[in-house]
C-alpha cells in the first residue's frame, strides 16, 4: 500500500462505514448501515447511485441533529494524529449490517 501511494503520489484512506449502497432498492438498510453505526472520526463510502440520491439528504439531516459535523477527507486528516491517521489506511472491520 505505501508503495502505492509513494508512486503515484496520493494518500489512501479507507472507509469505517459501508453504507451498503452498491445493493439496489435499500434505501432503508442505506440510512440504517449509516445513521445506526457511525460514530465520531468515521469515514462513509457512498456510491453515485438512486439509491444513495434518494436517501442522502435524509442521512444528513439526521447526522446533523445527532451533532456530527460532515467534512472532507483532508479537514478529517487535519484534525487526527499520526496514530488515526495511519488507521484509516488499513481496511477496518465492516460495521454496517444488511
Amino acid at each position: 500500500t505505501q508503495k502505492v501511494e509513494q508512486e503515484a503520489g496520493i494518500t489512501l484512506a479507507m472507509w469505517t462505514v459501508d453504507s451498503r449502497d452498491s445493493e439496489p432498492g435499500q434505501e432503508d438498510k442505506i440510512y440504517s448501515n449509516v445513521v445506526d453505526h457511525i460514530k465520531d472520526g468515521d469515514v462513509v463510502v457512498l456510491h453515485d447511485c438512486p439509491e444513495t440520491a434518494r436517501v442522502l439528504e435524509s442521512i444528513i439531516l439526521t447526522l446533523k441533529e445527532k451533532g456530527y459535523q460532515l467534512v472532507t477527507l483532508d479537514q478529517l486528516a487535519a484534525r487526527l494524529t499520526q496514530e488515526e491517521k495511519e488507521a484509516l489506511i488499513i481496511p477496518s472491520t465492516w460495521k454496517g449490517k444488511s
